[in-house]
């Protein structure tokens, strides 16, 4: 298995973005990329933009883009996979928008040579707060998504799934909360009836019980077990929950070797059903991001070298 992480964070530090040309540092890109290579990280993700044409992410030329592929390769690392959030590719006044955003997407990914297109079918941030609403649009599956969301969702992605097909890619559905496959029944669902051999899942919050009180929801290591065989990207996600005045669970992020979920267990279920793809960081808490990566790799490798190996699966 792969380590990764997300690398927009280190390539705004010293100035990359749309337009920058000699104002992105190059050489302390690659400087502190080559530091987290040597560390034992072997690849990275960029994520896109909520804002659809306006955002950074779609202003950067298909020029610039191969100067920062070049420049992330000369550290040693190399780009994997790209989270293209929250597309609601099925609803109205949303679908044309994100879906047009998806082809942008897949153009970038080909020129980066990805490997993987993380996929989210769920309703963009709100601009701001509304006093007295939430802060956005809730979908939860299997009380709000209807067929029609799931068939028109998986008509777009096989779609989408052969045309990246075309390069080498691969789509990922993210399980994720405020999504219309946010729970290993409905992120399931989705897949097969898409039904393309590179469209797979990523187990991102499979502990989401919580997010159906009063559904009889399988338990997270359950959840890693059934989609353990269609896992082909893994974001590493750790946190604790809080329940909150309003009744809500909060989530508070944690190391990977601490909080609710059961890393341990699905690296063994992902592992066991012969994923060898990457696992990328998702954790940390607190301000110190190079300790938040440190302990990340120190967990992750001892996971995989020592545990994974010597323990045997429940």
């Amino acid at each position: 298995m792969q380590l990764g992480f997300k690398v927009e964070g280190i390539l705004k530090k010293y100035g990359w973005g749309p337009g920058a040309g000699t104002g992105w540092n190059t050489q302390k890109t690659v400087r502190e990329l080559r530091f987290w290579h040597d560390q034992g990280f072997q690849v990275v993700e960029i994520s896109t933009d909520l804002l659809s044409q306006t955002g950074p992410f779609f202003r950067v030329s298909d020029e610039e883009w191969r100067t920062t592929r070049a420049v992330v390769e000369e550290s040693g690392v190399r780009f994997h996979s790209t989270l293209a959030w929250r597309r609601m590719i099925c609803r109205q006044p949303w679908a044309e928008e994100k879906s047009a955003d998806l082809l942008h997407i897949a153009r970038v990914a080909e020129i980066l040579g990805l490997r993987i297109i993380d996929i989210m079918v769920a309703p963009p941030l709100a601009v701001a707060p509304v006093e007295g609403k939430p802060r956005r649009p809730m979908i939860r599956s299997l009380w709000d998504a209807t067929d029609r969301d799931f068939e028109v969702s998986a008509t777009r992605l096989k779609d989408y799934a052969r045309r990246i097909a075309g390069f080498g890619a691969a789509i990922s559905l993210e399980i994720h909360e405020d999504s219309i496959h946010d729970c290993t029944p409905s992120a399931l669902r989705l897949l097969k009836m898409i039904d393309e051999a590179n469209v797979g899942v990523n187990p991102d919050t499979l502990d989401n019980g919580w997010v159906f009180p009063g559904e009889v929801v399988p338990d997270a290591v359950t959840q890693a077990k059934m989609v353990a065989p269609y896992v082909n990207h893994w974001h590493v996600k750790q946190y604790t929950r809080t329940l909150g005045p309003d009744g809500e669970w909060q989530r508070t992020g944690a190391h990977a070797d601490e909080g609710t979920q059961p890393i341990y267990a699905y690296a063994q279920a992902f592992i066991a059903a012969g994923y060898d793809g990457a696992a990328i960081h998702e954790c940390g808490r607190g301000a110190d991001y190079a300790y938040n990566m440190r302990r990340f790799l120190d967990y992750m490798r001892w996971l995989l070298d020592e545990y994974v190996p010597n323990v045997p699966g429940a």
